[in-house]
């Protein structure tokens, strides 16, 4: 684990007020990596000054050949040498180095990881940090954590919003008990899906002494420690989430581990975490994957930026 302060950071500069986007899970090398959306990613970063990301891990497919998942149709050629992927990463990445904090390692890096350590060949070309398994983040006032991830999320019972509160619930269950308990934000990897779960937002009823009062209590820090600026937030209200993916899971032609276990599709994509004057404003899904123009392109519609459609 390791934890990054970026408040004065010599490296890169966090401003009181910008995005911060974090995206993982490209698997480049993987012929279902989706190239469309890492461009969509570069030019949405390049886009605004104050626009910052980072990488949650399984940035290469790091499938060799004597590994048990290597299958002939997913990782022949490029797909099964690892120093290839390596300089494709650092290709796709180089041209917003200079916007990035930190790369996690993923399960398929550390797979290899009495070979090469990938992630700080990735991070040592890119001049950016190496946040390990998991990272926690100093952002001026703001604390997350991001973690690459493990198993699965795909809850089936029920209809289609049934399904999606399942794996909002999941997802803080996974979430909940990292080392995050000051963390505004906790967010993860792996599963491939664009899920978030807001602050619970409920009613209290409390009195003055005389009458009942109805609030909607606000996200809150509770002090520690007031002499060593130590505080927790409590777990309902932290936001929570999962940050997509570039990968295809269904592709003509050849058959995935995805088609296989019957997964629904992924949607491309990643999280927008907006701050300003060092406060967290909002957390949001940003859709990725087609040619239209990204500087011109902001539509917000139910927790959603959906980088498709042109304004």
């Amino acid at each position: 684990m390791q934890l990054l302060n970026y408040t004065n950071s010599n490296r890169i500069n966090i401003p009181s007020t910008y995005d911060l986007y974090c995206w993982g899970d490209t698997h480049v090398g993987n012929p279902g990596l989706h190239e469309e959306a890492i461009l969509h990613f570069r030019r949405y970063i390049k886009a605004k000054k104050n626009r910052f990301f980072v990488h949650l891990g399984d940035a290469c497919e790091a499938i060799t050949l004597s590994d048990k998942r290597y299958e002939l149709d997913m990782h022949m050629g490029r797909a099964g040498r690892v120093m290839d992927q390596i300089r494709e990463v650092v290709d796709w990445f180089n041209p917003i180095a200079d916007r990035g904090l930190c790369f996690l390692e993923g399960n398929h890096e550390h797979k290899l990881h009495n070979t090469i350590k990938i992630t700080d060949e990735i991070c040592r070309e890119l001049n950016m940090d190496n946040g390990t398994y998991t990272a926690k983040l100093v952002l001026n006032d703001i604390k997350g954590l991001i973690w690459h991830g493990a198993g699965i999320v795909n809850p089936r019972a029920g209809d289609k919003r049934q399904i999606e509160t399942n794996k909002q619930i999941a997802i803080k269950r996974k979430l909940r008990w990292l080392p995050g308990g000051d963390a505004d934000w906790l967010g993860m990897g792996h599963i491939h899906q664009l899920i978030i779960h807001p602050p619970d937002d409920y009613l209290h009823l409390i009195d003055d002494g005389k009458n009942l009062k109805q609030v909607y209590p606000s996200p809150g820090r509770i002090v520690v420690d007031k002499k060593r600026g130590l505080y927790r937030i409590p777990e309902e209200d932290r936001w929570y989430f999962s940050s997509g993916s570039a990968l295809r899971q269904y592709l003509g032609g050849v058959s995935g581990y995805a088609e296989r276990a019957g997964y629904p599709p992924s949607e491309i994509g990643c999280i927008k975490i907006s701050v300003k004057n060092d406060k967290l404003k909002n957390i949001e899904k940003v859709y990725l994957g087609t040619n239209d123009p990204l500087e011109s392109v902001d539509n917000k519609v139910d927790n959603k930026v959906d980088v498709r459609k042109v304004a």
